[in-house]
């Protein structure tokens, strides 16, 4: 059975008041750091939400049902509770600085709703050696000539194959592949030692509605840190990533995750503000450097729409339409060859990280396509 809790290396106290007591606390010996503050924004809101919500259907079921109540007394119910979290909702953290590890608890009017627990962190020895130098930045390397008609292909093979499903797994161009683009440039940013990755134990306790109450799970952690490498980066997705990662401690996140920010939390972290299209937009640092620096550009139409058949149906007009107003990248032809060798060595980059470690590699494609789904606005 997991158990959510963590004890100092030294003296054996456990987190918590045993910790917040201990007499080297007081003499400024302790090795854990103590912060208590407001959780407003912290992830154990996540949990005091679910516990405002459970509260008040509880409460409108029991006490409602036989006081009279109507819907409107309930969500006024919820509206009060919602408010006196702001208030009533309390963080507490013990940090270990030197080796990363954590313990940290959110209580809502004096009761648990939220536990964090990071066991020692670890550097990961991922290794990564290009094969080749890379002479321009990793998340202009991926970029390649893509096709005008891919949709319209894509289409047209759909509808001999009777396969509807196939079209919408239609794997996306580099230039609008922004979690494509951002695992290029964190890959290039690993292989230069400019960025790290920490890896730690991590233990969760959360409110959850399914189970009326508090449920425990186990994971892996992997925090994201500046590397030893402190020299001039190259490429304008790879500089925003870095500048935002050495800003981490003005990010509203950097109290639930002092050490570092986690994957999603990065990723998520590259946006100022949701948008329409986020995984364009971060493809776009590639596209637009690219095209300041005369490698590529993208183009709108294609000529090869001029040799085409009519279009057939509704659909194809609409693929055609659609291939004429997004555009397609195009290299430079005369950077084909070294765009062309460049794109190999990123690749082996990238093969090289599933090689070195598959849950790493893994955890880093689904969080930065959660986080960057998270950024899409509904608009």
């Amino acid at each position: 059975m997991t158990t959510v809790t963590l004890r100092c290396e030294r003296c054996g106290r456990e987190a918590g008041p045993e910790m917040r007591n201990c007499p080297e606390r007081e003499a400024g010996t302790c090795s854990y750091e103590l912060s208590e503050h407001a959780a407003i924004r912290s992830q154990g809101m996540l949990g005091c939400l679910a516990f405002a919500g459970f509260f008040t259907l509880i409460s409108t079921m029991i006490v409602g049902v036989s006081a009279g109540w109507r819907w409107g007394a309930g969500v006024v119910l919820f509206v009060v509770v919602l408010v006196s979290l702001f208030f009533m909702a309390w963080q507490r953290t013990f940090l270990n600085p030197a080796t990363g590890a954590m313990w940290q608890q959110v209580n809502l009017f004096g009761v648990e709703v939220s536990r964090t627990v990071v066991g020692n962190l670890r550097q990961l020895d991922l290794g990564l050696t290009p094969m080749r130098p890379l002479t321009v930045p990793a998340s202009i390397a991926v970029l390649t000539t893509e096709s005008a008609t891919a949709l319209s292909d894509a289409l047209d093979a759909t509808r001999a194959s009777g396969k509807w499903d196939s079209l919408s797994e239609m794997p996306k161009p580099p230039s609008r592949d922004g979690a494509l683009v951002f695992t290029a440039a964190l890959a290039g940013l690993l292989a230069q030692g400019v960025v790290s990755v920490q890896r730690g134990r991590l233990l969760k306790r959360r409110f959850q509605l399914s189970k009326a109450g508090l449920a425990d799970e186990e994971d892996v952690a992997y925090l994201l840190t500046p590397g030893q490498n402190t020299g001039a980066v190259s490429g304008a997705l790879e500089q925003h990533i870095v500048e935002r990662l050495s800003r981490w401690d003005e990010n509203p996140e950097h109290s639930t995750w002092p050490q570092g920010p986690p994957l999603y939390e990065l990723v998520h972290g590259l946006f100022d503000e949701d948008m329409s299209s986020p995984d364009r937009w971060l493809a776009a640092f590639a596209v637009d450097e690219a095209t300041s620096l005369g490698v590529g550009r993208m183009v709108k139409g294609s000529g090869a729409n001029d040799a085409r058949l009519p279009p057939r149906g509704v659909l194809e007009r609409v693929a055609r339409a659609v291939e004429r107003w997004a555009g397609h990248f195009e290299l430079n032809p005369a950077y084909v060859q070294q765009m062309r060798d460049q794109r190999e060595v990123v690749l082996d980059l990238l093969d090289q990280l599933e090689d070195e470690d598959p849950h790493f590699t893994q955890k880093l494609r689904e969080e930065t396509e959660r986080a960057i789904d998270a950024r899409e606005s509904s608009d």
